[in-house]
C-alpha cells in the first residue's frame, strides 16, 4: 500500500504547480502568435534531500542557477524546507525552514541548509524537501522545486 502511495505522491509532484487558462475571447493556444507564449525560464531551482549518519540528522539542500537574462551579480532568497508522506497521502511540512540569500550556483557558499534531527526508526519514511526560489528585486513565476521523494529510516 505505501508502495502505491510513494507513486501517486511521485506522479502529483510531476504535474504543474500552476495551470493558467486563457482570458475570455482569446485565441486557443496553437492558434496565439509565439510572443503570446510562456516566457522562457530565467532561473532553475535545485532541491535535494539526504540523511547524514551517525547524527541521525535529515538535511535538505537548496540551491538556484541562472540559465538566461540574469546578471552575474543577481541573488535571490532560497526557502528551503523538509515534508513528510503521511498514511493519509497527505504530505505535511516538518520542522522549521531556512531562508538565505545566495547568488546563483549551486557551490561553496552558495546554497541554502536546513537540517533536522530525527529518531531512528525500523520503519521507512517517504521524504522530501521543497525549495522556493525568489529573486531579489524581480518578478518570478509562485514555482517550487521539489526534489523526488526518498525513503529514510527516520521520523521527524
Amino acid at each position: 500500500m505505501s508502495r502505491i502511495l510513494v507513486r501517486l505522491a511521485l506522479a502529483a509532484a510531476a504535474l504543474p504547480l500552476l495551470t493558467l487558462a486563457p482570458p475570455a475571447g482569446a485565441a486557443p493556444a496553437d492558434e496565439r502568435p509565439a510572443t503570446a507564449q510562456r516566457a522562457p525560464a530565467v532561473h532553475q531551482t535545485v532541491p535535494q534531500i539526504v540523511r547524514e549518519k551517525p547524527a541521525e540528522t535529515l538535511r535538505t539542500k537548496g540551491c538556484w542557477r541562472r540559465i538566461s537574462g540574469l546578471p552575474a551579480s543577481q541573488t535571490a532568497r532560497v526557502k528551503v524546507w523538509i515534508e513528510r508522506l503521511t498514511v493519509a497521502g497527505d504530505w505535511v511540512h516538518v520542522g522549521d525552514s531556512t531562508t538565505s540569500t545566495i547568488l546563483s550556483g549551486c557551490g561553496t557558499g552558495r546554497t541554502t541548509i536546513h537540517s533536522i534531527g530525527c529518531n531512528r526508526s525500523v520503519n521507512k519514511y517517504s521524504y522530501r524537501s521543497r525549495v522556493d526560489v525568489d529573486l531579489v528585486g524581480r518578478a518570478d513565476s509562485p514555482e517550487v522545486g521539489v526534489s523526488p521523494v526518498r525513503e529514510i529510516q527516520c521520523f521527524v
